[in-house]
């Protein structure tokens, strides 16, 4: 009779992924002595997800990606060592493959060309699937005032461009929600007795009264993302190039080829937003609304000619070929056009 052994925990992850599943929860690592149990970043694994869990107290930070493995384990990177940890990532291709190897007491990163083992840090993580839980279930109750610290906000930056926050009750928790990613941060104990009705008198005096009339705020619109609009908008130009390219029978065959383009290049547009959007959000929407600043100003065709010349291309050879062949074409249409009027004449 044999005895199964059950395979060694186990996490594997491409480079970037684990770069980026770092970054989202650095900024929330506990760097004190007070508290050794929480003074680095916790990494956790249960042979499907990779968890990077990371607090101060003050605020939390829980991230995860999909990952290949075995079994459920659990270790807390020192933080004095994360910095050797995030060079080591970052030297790394980012599709090269690290395994992640727990022990009881340390953890090792091997990739195809390197290796980097480390000892795990002592004391008791905080048990915050249990404690997040418990915050999703609470009615949320009314919030007329509520303070924060803001030298915290900006840790939020590194976990997504665009959060979702919530808050179940003036003293509750702000609870951030983003790709595979959901955050806490406490609210700020004000001992000033600060309420809305005091907070709203403070600039009455600015203000005055409300208005009786509707006030349009150009300068207060929300923000939008920007990926699904162009998502949109590409699979629409997409499937209206096909339409023109299959429908219209009496199209010049410089049109034809207009669509064909047009449809083609739609397509690799939807399907590389497609990917920056998996594997970077935050650039995606930088990207966008770069891009739509560009299409606004209308210098764009400038723009594309100062790069190719930068790059070392010949604008003005593509410009003068594509003359050229237009040309040749225009010529062969009248050619065929005057041999058809002379036959049409003979008979």
């Amino acid at each position: 009779m044999t005895t199964e052994t059950a395979a060694p925990a186990k996490a594997t992850v491409n480079a970037y992924k684990l770069r980026q599943l770092l970054a989202k929860v650095e900024p929330h690592v506990n760097h004190g002595d007070y508290y050794p149990g929480i003074a680095g970043l916790r990494l956790e694994g249960d042979g499907q997800q990779l968890h990077a869990i990371a607090t101060d107290r003050y605020t939390m930070a829980i991230a995860r990606t999909r990952t290949s493995g075995a079994g459920d384990w659990a270790v807390t990177i020192p933080a004095a060592r994360l910095k050797s940890l995030r060079h080591w990532v970052k030297g790394h291709d980012r599709d090269t493959l690290i395994d992640i190897t727990p022990s009881a007491r340390s953890i090792a990163f091997t990739s195809p060309t390197a290796e980097l083992s480390m000892a795990g840090e002592d004391g008791d993580f905080p048990k915050w699937r249990a404690m997040v839980a418990k915050l999703l279930a609470k009615d949320p109750q009314p919030v007329p005032l509520t303070a924060v610290t803001s030298e915290y906000l900006s840790r939020w930056g590194a976990a997504s461009t665009w959060l979702s926050v919530t808050q179940a009750g003036p003293n509750e928790p702000f609870i951030f929600f983003g790709d595979d990613f959901i955050g806490l941060q406490m609210p700020a104990r004000r001992e000033d007795g600060a309420t809305r009705e005091k907070a709203i008198a403070q600039w009455s005096t600015t203000l005055g009264a409300a208005p009786a009339e509707t006030v349009e705020s150009p300068m207060l619109d929300k923000p939008s993302s920007a990926v699904p609009a162009a998502t949109r908008e590409l699979l629409r130009q997409v499937l209206i190039s096909a339409n023109d390219l299959f429908e219209d029978d009496d199209a010049h065959p410089s049109a034809i080829g207009a669509h064909a383009r047009a449809g083609v290049h739609a397509w690799m547009a939807h399907r590389l937003l497609q990917a920056l959007q998996v594997t970077d959000s935050r650039l995606a929407e930088q990207v966008l609304r770069s891009l739509d600043d560009e299409l606004e100003a209308g210098d764009f065709s400038e723009t594309a000619w100062e790069e190719a010349d930068a790059l070392g291309h010949d604008p003005k050879a593509w410009i003068d070929d594509y003359a050229a062949a237009r040309a040749r074409r225009a010529e062969k249409v009248a050619a065929e056009r005057e041999a058809a009027a002379q036959l049409t004449a003979s008979d």
